[in-house]
This record gives structure tokens, C-alpha cells and sequence, in this order.
């Protein structure tokens, strides 16, 4: 489990945002808060990984990277995504218990900085049963209408990440603490676009 650098992420991205269509009055109003502002989240994707190993030889988990912006991507003539024009980014790389596919439910941060010093028995009872991400984080600041290169990334420290619908149509409802002891609360429901 390597702490992935969300530069990395984004330039491998490739994929198309669509904006997401707000319905009845049962549908979440696409709004986070953070540091005392309000951002209308419009654009979601994720990254489909796959399996992925927590503990003993076989793999444990199944893993999907998802992202919401309330801006947009830019593309190279590869179509990979190189940088976003927005106010803010909301990531998470978030692994659901089981090797079948990716399931819905409520994620747990769980710190895994300490891992390589427990044995496997520990490891086993940390990550048994448990859907979870290990990191999550948004990226802010002034400069992000003109670079992704000029912002602040600020990691996730503790929280929860509701996921719920089927694919490609998700809603994610976030309740996270961030390094200060920040806050990012709300939700986004709207149509994923899928990524490779």
C-alpha cells in the first residue's frame, strides 16, 4: 500500500467529465463545505484498480480511486488528464472488503503509516471485514483556475466517506477531518465517468 501522489493519479486519468443532473428534492444538493465556504461539486470520475492485497499472500480487497471537482479537467492530445481549473478537488482511494468487485457502503479512514511494523495476525484483524480508504485529501487554493501545480493539497486525518447507487451513478456523502483539524461535510451525486 503506497501513498499515491494525486499528480501521478490525475496525469493517468483518461476520461471525459460529465455533469451530473440534479432531480426530486430526495437528491443531495451537489454542495461540500470547507473552511467556511460552500462549493457546488458537478464533475465525478473514478479509477477502477481492482484487487488489491491488506494482509496474508491473497489479495483482500477490491479498489476504486474517486474523484469530484467543481471545476474542470485539462487534457493533453493523448486525452490524459494534465491539470484542473477549478476552487476545489475532493479525492479518496477507497477498498471495499472482498475480491468480487467494488461494493457500496461507509468507509472508515484508517491510518495504515504504521503497517509495516505489524505482524500478519495484526494486520489481519486491522483490515478483516473492513471497507476503508487509507488516503483522501482535497486540493484548494487561488492559483487553480490557471495551474494544478500552484495549489495546497491537505490530506484527510480521520472521517467517513458514505458511498451509495450502482455504476456509474454514485452519490458520495463526505464527513472528513483534515490535517488542522479542518472540515469537509457534504455530498455529490452524480453520474461517474469511468477512468483508466
Amino acid at each position: 500500500m503506497k501513498t499515491k501522489n494525486l499528480m501521478q493519479i490525475l496525469l493517468a486519468i483518461v476520461v471525459g467529465f460529465t455533469s451530473c443532473e440534479t432531480g426530486s428534492d430526495n437528491t443531495p444538493d451537489n454542495i461540500v463545505e470547507y473552511n467556511s465556504s460552500k462549493y457546488t461539486i458537478s464533475k465525478g470520475t473514478f479509477v477502477d484498480n481492482g484487487t488489491s492485497n491488506y494482509y496474508g499472500t491473497a489479495d483482500t480487497h477490491y479498489d476504486f480511486d474517486f474523484y469530484a471537482t467543481d471545476g474542470t479537467f485539462i487534457y493533453n492530445s493523448a486525452a490524459e488528464v494534465i491539470d484542473v481549473k477549478a476552487k476545489i478537488a475532493i479525492y479518496a482511494y477507497m477498498s471495499s472488503f472482498g475480491t468480487s468487485s467494488f461494493k457500496t457502503g461507509t468507509y472508515t479512514f484508517i491510518d495504515d503509516s504504521n503497517d509495516s511494523n505489524l505482524t500478519a495476525a495484526q494486520l489481519k484483524s486491522k483490515y478483516e471485514n473492513k471497507s476503508l480508504f487509507y488516503e483522501a485529501g482535497i486540493v484548494t487554493g487561488a492559483d487553480m483556475n490557471t495551474s494544478l501545480a500552484n495549489v495546497k493539497q491537505i490530506l484527510v486525518t480521520s472521517g467517513a466517506i458514505k458511498v451509495e447507487g450502482t455504476k456509474p451513478n454514485y452519490t458520495l456523502t463526505y464527513d472528513l477531518v483534515l490535517e488542522g483539524g479542518k472540515t469537509v461535510k457534504g455530498s455529490y451525486f452524480g453520474t461517474f465517468k469511468e477512468a483508466y
